[in-house]
């Protein structure tokens, strides 16, 4: 699946996604993103402001209704270079993304 959004409330957990290190899920966007701003508090302003650019992605799919998000990271992370990839690496490593 490229570039494909999912949007209004699509429930993923009853759908058959493509699996693989590429793909993430989260189960509950709108925490997964409040988490990922906490733990960019303590980061460099240039770091926190590219993070944050890269949140509001999150945050406008979220205000479609799409609360459960699903993508490649490589789409999700262009043009945010390392902070997007720092982000999916830290919501693995604390069990947010699957």
């Amino acid at each position: 699946m490229i570039w494909t959004d999912f949007i209004k409330g699509v429930d993923l957990s009853l759908q058959r996604l493509p699996t693989g290190p590429e793909y993430f899920y989260l189960a509950d966007g709108p925490a997964a993103v409040a988490a990922a701003r906490g733990m960019m508090a303590d980061w460099p302003e240039e770091d926190r402001a590219t993070g944050e650019r890269f949140l509001k992605s999150f945050d406008r799919e979220i205000a479609r209704g799409q609360v459960q998000i699903f993508g490649r990271q490589v789409e999700h992370t262009a043009g945010y270079g390392e902070v997007g990839k720092r982000i999916f690496a830290w919501w693995q490593g604390s069990g947010w993304m699957s």
